[in-house]
């Protein structure tokens, strides 16, 4: 996988630090505000609701009434972006304490997936 440099865009073979993907390029103020909060909180979760209470903070409905599925499909295009900045938002999982967002080092996943071997 190549990995690019948010700020430079130059191939690298180290994942961006975390901070750099403050200005990776994220279009749409939805999309800009789940990555901003996502590293804020970085390394813990983001619960789901959270997310959508200050991502729609400005709405005077609150966001859509399916802002559930919207964060979703959102998280869904973040998480493409990133990936080549060596970041991922890994897939939740169902059950409890599956309701929220992370990010993740790509590697990281990788491991886990492959039984702690990198």
């Amino acid at each position: 996988m190549t990995i690019h440099c948010p700020t430079c865009g130059h191939e690298t073979s180290q994942r961006a630090p975390i901070e750099g993907l403050y200005s990776a390029p994220i279009n749409g103020a939805v999309r800009r505000a789940i990555i901003e909060v996502l590293v804020d909180a970085y390394p813990n979760h983001v619960e789901t609701q959270r997310l959508i209470d200050i991502v729609y903070a400005d709405d005077p409905d609150g966001g859509p009434t399916s802002a559930q599925s919207t964060i979703s499909k959102h998280i869904m295009k973040v998480r493409a972006r990133i990936e080549e900045y060596g970041w991922t938002i890994p897939f939740a999982t169902r059950g409890p304490g599956s309701s929220g967002y992370c990010l993740a080092p790509i590697e990281t996943i990788a491991k886990i997936r492959n039984g702690g071997k990198a």
